[in-house]
């Protein structure tokens, strides 16, 4: 999956598979040129969208557990500065 954008609430992806809503994913994020920790999360999916140019499906899903809340959010804050000095990352 290519993750799009995220926050301590959700996060949205692209995959070239489509998930059903209300289905659980469990995911790693880290950010290994900075921070080399990765934080697991398990998510909800919330929207599956096809994008049929693409042949990909765009997502959304609802963070629901983390094992490391504290880890998660300084990720997310990273995120946060450099998307507002540079604009969106992906």
């Amino acid at each position: 999956m290519e993750l799009l954008d995220f926050s301590p609430k959700g996060i949205r992806m692209k995959s070239s598979y489509g998930l059903s809503i209300d289905s659980a994913i469990e995911c790693l994020i880290s950010a290994p040129k900075s921070i080399t920790k990765e934080i697991p999360f398990i998510g909800k999916i919330k929207y599956c969208i096809p994008d049929e140019l693409e042949g990909s499906y765009v997502m959304g899903a609802e963070i629901v557990e983390t094992s490391d809340r504290p880890g998660f959010e300084i990720i997310s804050e990273v995120h946060n500065f450099i998307k507002e000095r540079m604009g969106d990352i992906f």
